[in-house]
């Protein structure tokens, strides 16, 4: 938004950093403690077969250590799915825990300008070029191919996650 924003240094898998608080911040995990945050808060999300492709593709649900225990931690459901069945939910299931306590959501893909602009303040040519800088590739880790997102997944899964990104999206 055109300020200095740290991405996982305030809310990360220990918990909330108790330090200085910078002026914005961006985490996934920031979502258990969304209720206690007194600024505006915005939900970013991404569409979901990107987001599951790469969960799969980085082995997120397959390899130990402290994202996936602090993922664990906050949703034990996580445990009892297969990897391609628990990215769905989690993406799902997070993404809905975070909706009741933001002030506005935005996709990645495509930004609603105006919203974001009367959310924090900042003209929509100011956001729109510093939108520029970043780096078009979100989360660019290895991704795992659009078929594995698919195969073996539960169907009910996808549907409610589908359904969700219709209803963020509009």
């Amino acid at each position: 938004a055109g300020c200095f924003c740290t991405h996982e240094g305030v809310y990360g898998p220990n918990g909330p950093f108790l330090g200085p608080i910078p002026p914005a911040e961006s985490s996934w995990m920031a979502v258990p403690y969304l209720d206690s945050i007194e600024a505006p808060k915005v939900l970013v999300f991404r569409e979901p077969v990107a987001v599951v492709r790469s969960l799969l593709g980085t082995g997120f649900f397959e390899t130990s250590g402290p994202y996936l225990d602090f993922a664990l931690h906050h949703e034990p459901r996580l445990a009892k799915f297969s990897p391609v069945d628990a990215a769905w939910y989690w993406w799902t299931v997070w993404n809905e825990r975070a909706l009741p306590h933001v002030d506005a959501y935005v996709s990645v893909e495509t930004p609603h300008w105006g919203k974001l602009s009367s959310l924090v303040g900042v003209g929509v040519a100011e956001l729109k070029e510093s939108a520029g800088r970043v780096g078009s590739r979100y989360n660019g880790r290895e991704r795992a191919d659009l078929d594995s997102a698919f195969v073996g997944a539960d169907v009910r899964l996808i549907e409610r996650a589908g359904d969700l990104y219709v209803r963020l999206r509009t």
